[in-house]
């Protein structure tokens, strides 16, 4: 399940990308780059319990 959320936000991330460039729109970069942030967050922090619980 966490997976699939973390593929969204980069899916997401993807699409506000293209999006920002598509319009010239830097608003739109910034989000998915923020969007990106979060996903590399949520997989390092899943990553970081099953570590933890491991040990």
């Amino acid at each position: 399940m966490n997976n699939n959320i973390s593929k969204i936000w980069f899916f997401a991330a993807v699409c506000f990308i293209i999006v920002g460039i598509a319009s010239k729109n830097t608003t739109y970069i910034v989000l998915g780059c923020a969007y990106i942030c979060i996903g590399c967050y949520k997989q390092n922090e899943k990553i970081n319990s099953k570590d933890d619980e491991n040990k």
